[in-house]
């Protein structure tokens, strides 16, 4: 079982933080005073705490050159990789060949997915009306009228 699941006090850790730093409003710095009376843990954390706040506070208050901030976005900017845009004219070419190649692959899917003639529809596509007429009484064995 974590601290959180059996802990009477969900939000310690949050109020305990707020409290530090006198953010937290009376009614709930009453209720975590009286949670650390009862728990050990949070006692522990909320003494960890004020020892790190009062180690903080005990560093020199050091305050940065007026330059500082200059210095460190030139540093930034120095280390920042040149973003590069291709000239108008390579966008163009690029957007170009591209169009071209999804318009071969589209005509290509065209052309593979139209149906195909058998041989004998070639052979009357092929030759002119009274050949066509001859062809098809020999296929059919039709004998008709004259189709001159």
């Amino acid at each position: 079982m974590t601290w959180s699941e059996n802990h009477a006090l969900p939000n310690s850790k949050k109020w305990i933080s707020l409290w530090l730093d006198n953010r937290l409003d009376a009614h709930r710095e009453q209720s975590l005073q009286e949670h650390l009376r009862q728990c050990a843990d949070c006692q522990r954390t909320a003494l960890q705490w004020q020892r790190i706040r009062q180690a903080l506070k005990a560093y020199p208050h050091m305050t940065p050159s007026a330059h500082l901030e200059a210095r460190i976005w030139r540093a930034v900017q120095h280390q920042r990789s040149p973003v590069s845009t291709p000239h108008p004219a390579v966008r163009l070419l690029a957007s170009a060949a591209a169009g071209l190649a999804i318009a071969l692959c589209l005509l290509t899917a065209m052309w593979l997915n139209t149906p195909r003639r058998t041989d004998a529809e070639r052979q009357v596509f092929v030759l002119g009306g009274r050949e066509a007429v001859a062809l098809s009484r020999d296929l059919l064995g039709a004998k008709g009228g004259d189709y001159q």
